[in-house]
């Protein structure tokens, strides 16, 4: 019991940590490219993070310096419940961001924010207490919608790198049970 309680405490500790980074680090601006380069940095730590947390010798593995994409696939791996994020959304960031750093004009940014957006607002799970907001709505500037929409991917990455620790010790109990079985 008193594992699982320094796991919660750990857990609420990052979900601060991601939470005052993403208010030191997102600028204020509606400059969509700058959100986009930022908000990317954003996510790309705690998607290390996360990864970091299910391995024994994280260490060995961040010396082979993985690109984005593969550390994204590498969570979707490794993670029981990763379905329940939107890690598609976060590859569609990815390549919004790519297009961005490696073009100094690309026609098609605009269609692709807009797919990003629409399938953010499309797999959002809402209920009562779900944050009003439509990520599709063309009445607010694209740069709000971008804000918003790397925030609410902050905090579905952040929950799962809460949960992380929790998940392993449960699956380590588990294991050890079953072990002494045998």
């Amino acid at each position: 019991m008193e594992k699982l309680k320094d796991d919660l405490n750990r857990s609420k500790k990052l979900s601060d940590q991601f939470a005052e980074r993403l208010q030191q680090h997102m600028p204020d601006t509606s400059d969509s490219v700058l959100i986009v380069l930022k908000g990317h940095l954003l996510i790309e730590e705690i998607v290390t993070e996360s990864l970091c947390l299910l391995m024994h010798n994280p260490e060995i593995y961040l010396k082979t310096n993985p690109s984005f994409h593969v550390k994204v696939c590498l969570l979707r791996a490794l993670t029981p419940f990763i379905e329940i994020l939107n890690l598609d959304a976060v590859l569609q960031l990815n390549k919004i961001r790519n297009k961005l750093a490696h073009h100094l004009e690309y026609p098609e940014i605009e269609n692709l924010m807009e797919k990003y957006l629409k399938n953010i607002e499309d797999s959002r799970i809402t209920d009562e207490h779900s944050l009003d907001f439509n990520f599709t709505d063309k009445t607010k500037p694209v740069s709000e919608r971008l804000k918003l929409s790397i925030s609410y991917l902050i905090g579905q990455l952040g929950l799962l790198a809460g949960i992380v620790p929790i998940m392993n010790n449960i699956l380590n109990a588990y294991r050890e049970d079953e072990d002494s079985k045998v």
